[in-house]
């Protein structure tokens, strides 16, 4: 067993998943001003650059807007909102995987699946394969839930960036947070092997550059996983 140095959060890490969880949790309202960096400072017994930084780390993530002269006022996340603003709230654990939510996800990452498995199977070289392989079989021997949702990441992301295409890897990396969530999901629920099994038909398909089949693979397992018989919303 490999084991890696721990380290804890900062105050500044501190102060704004304090800061955010409230937000998310509704306990700070939209449009509710937040004390000043003076008052944040006391109350907490941090550094005014503490709260500082942090304010402009929540901001960053959509949570909070910093206007002259009125100082910090809780945003409409949903509608101020970014990447990064999704990465937080699917990592809250609070928030519930709703059929909506989930929903919107995955329908982007169908469109993006399919767009890639036209390109790969037309592209794929003898190393490209090679690499899929050799993180497939690290993907079905991983021993967790999550150490199997982080190789599947790197799989699909592979798979886009060896395709060719130039945004879409981009765009996968941009959603690395939330889709590992719920990957992690899908195979706490349905186990590993059930998402192995999925992606090594997936590969058999590119290797034999079947795009009609990959393209019904991906289709397959993806309406599944939105509104069939591997639906991982909460109920």
């Amino acid at each position: 067993m490999k084991l890696e140095q721990l380290t804890a959060p900062s105050l500044r890490d501190l102060f704004v998943k304090t800061i955010q969880d409230a937000i998310i949790s509704g306990e700070l309202q939209i449009g509710e001003v937040l004390p000043t960096e003076r008052e944040f400072a006391e109350q907490m017994n941090i550094s005014r650059s503490v709260v500082n930084s942090g304010l402009n780390e929540l901001q960053s993530r959509g949570f909070i807007e910093i206007k002259p002269r009125k100082g910090a006022v809780v945003a409409d996340y949903i509608y101020t909102g970014n990447i990064n603003t999704l990465t937080a709230l699917m990592e809250y654990k609070g928030i519930a995987f709703t059929k909506e939510s989930v929903r919107s996800i995955l329908e982007i990452r169908k469109f993006a699946e399919l767009m890639v498995v036209d390109r790969i199977c037309e592209t794929a070289t003898e190393e490209d394969l090679d690499v899929l392989g050799k993180l497939l079989g690290d993907m079905s021997a991983a021993k967790t839930p999550k150490e199997a949702a982080l190789i599947a990441f790197e799989f699909w992301h592979e798979l886009a960036y060896r395709s060719g295409d130039i945004i879409v890897p981009l765009g996968i990396q941009s959603f690395k947070a939330p889709v590992i969530t719920l990957w992690e999901r899908y195979c706490k629920k349905y186990g590993i092997s059930e998402m192995v099994e999925n992606n090594r038909q997936l590969f058999d398909y590119i290797a034999e550059r079947d795009v009609v089949s990959a393209r019904a693979c991906v289709i397959d397992y993806m309406d599944k996983s939105i509104e069939g018989d591997l639906e991982i919303y909460d109920t």
